[in-house]
């Protein structure tokens, strides 16, 4: 984004609310960024706490993560009788 787009009190400009130093962005509701010494991870899915940074990594160049899922959810379809 141009930098003549960012002010703190003019109307009509962006915020500039926090500078991150690396994201990897894989999915809409997939991603983690860090701030300072703080990675934020979130997952669609999946629990945003088993995923690490090496994860991300790791799923950024193509390789395969096994994690924990927030919830499954099972549907037995039965024939009308």
């Amino acid at each position: 984004m141009p930098i003549k787009d960012v002010s703190a009190n003019k109307l009509g400009k962006y915020k500039l609310e926090t500078t991150i130093n690396r994201g990897i962005y894989k999915a809409g509701k997939t991603y983690l960024y860090e701030v300072g010494d703080k990675s934020i991870i979130k997952a669609k899915g999946v629990k945003s706490n088993s995923l690490t940074n090496l994860d991300f990594d790791n799923i950024y160049n193509g390789k395969t993560v096994a994690t924990a899922i927030k919830h499954i959810i099972l549907r037995i379809l039965m024939k009308d009788q």
